[in-house]
């Protein structure tokens, strides 16, 4: 029986040395695969923040062009608000004569010129809407709206709506607006 013990203890411990020698090795292949998993998360959050990087200096590129450009663009503002937007003192007046002045030489006829002030002045403009009734060939209409398009003063067409036609002469009822400066 001694010798039957000691050939079981020795199968045993053969045993537990093969078991523990794979479990170190089952061990050693986790680690390693962890190891990889996280170099491979490494790498790749390292190629998420190359691209971020790559993104915040496009950016900054465009903010210091922008910063580059703003004073000749604030300019352009100035020369658009003091040059195509009427002054106070012109007003109403100044716009019906250029509105009239247009008219007659596209060969138009007008009638019901109104104005409307819309709401309170903001940064430093006030919206007018204009209405009128035009008629005159189709000729003439391209004139006309041509004429607002040169027009030294700033006009926005918002509609045009056909009134009536007759005899190759078009009515329209015509919606546009302004802005003066305040």
């Amino acid at each position: 029986m001694t010798r039957r013990r000691a050939r079981w203890k020795l199968w045993v411990q053969v045993a537990l040395a093969v078991l523990l020698t794979a479990d170190a090795g089952l061990a050693i292949v986790k680690w390693r695969m962890n190891v990889a998993a996280s170099q491979q998360q490494l790498e790749e959050q390292a190629v998420r923040l190359r691209a971020e990087v790559a993104a915040i200096r496009n950016n900054l590129r465009r903010a210091e062009d922008v910063r580059q450009k703003m004073p000749k663009i604030a300019g352009e503002c100035d020369h658009f608000y003091n040059e195509q937007l009427l002054g106070p003192k012109q007003g109403y007046a100044a716009l019906v004569a250029n509105l009239g002045d247009i008219a007659q030489k596209a060969g138009l006829e007008t009638s019901g010129l109104r104005f409307t002030q819309k709401g309170e002045s903001h940064h430093g403009v006030t919206q007018v809407d204009a209405t009128a009734v035009i008629e005159g060939n189709y000729d003439s209409l391209v004139r006309f709206i041509d004429g607002l398009e040169q027009s030294q003063n700033f006009y926005v067409l918002d509609s045009l709506q056909l009134a009536s036609s007759t005899g190759g002469r078009v009515k329209l009822n015509i919606r546009l607006h302004t802005y003066f400066r305040t």
